[in-house]
């Protein structure tokens, strides 16, 4: 709650600011209420992995199972058991994959 509160307060000392010293510069504000979204966004494309489900999808399913193992350890897992979680060789399917092959075949049984 202390981050909404801190915003809050940047925005409006930002907007005090350029409006009241900078000659009326909205756009000076836009770009300093957008900053922190930048920033943001930058250190998440950093830091934050892609989820697994999409990387599983792509085909990259030895990354997905590294991020799952990962998050297992991150909750507490000790690493023996996170391995233990997805072993070597683990094949996993992508879930639309198998709905894709039920549905056909629930098509084709009602033609």
């Amino acid at each position: 709650n202390y981050f909404w509160t801190l915003g809050t307060l940047l925005v409006v000392g930002s907007a005090y600011v350029s409006l009241q010293y900078l000659n009326d510069n909205w756009r000076l504000l836009v770009a300093f209420c957008s900053l922190p979204c930048f920033v943001s966004a930058c250190v998440a494309h950093i830091y934050v992995p892609e989820s697994p489900r999409w990387l599983i999808t792509a085909g990259r399913v030895d990354e997905a199972v590294m991020i799952l193992r990962h998050a297992a350890m991150q909750n507490g897992m000790d690493e023996s058991r996170a391995m233990d979680l997805f072993p070597e060789g683990t094949r996993i399917r992508d879930i639309s994959e198998q709905q894709r092959e039920v549905g056909a075949r629930t098509s084709s049984s009602t033609s």
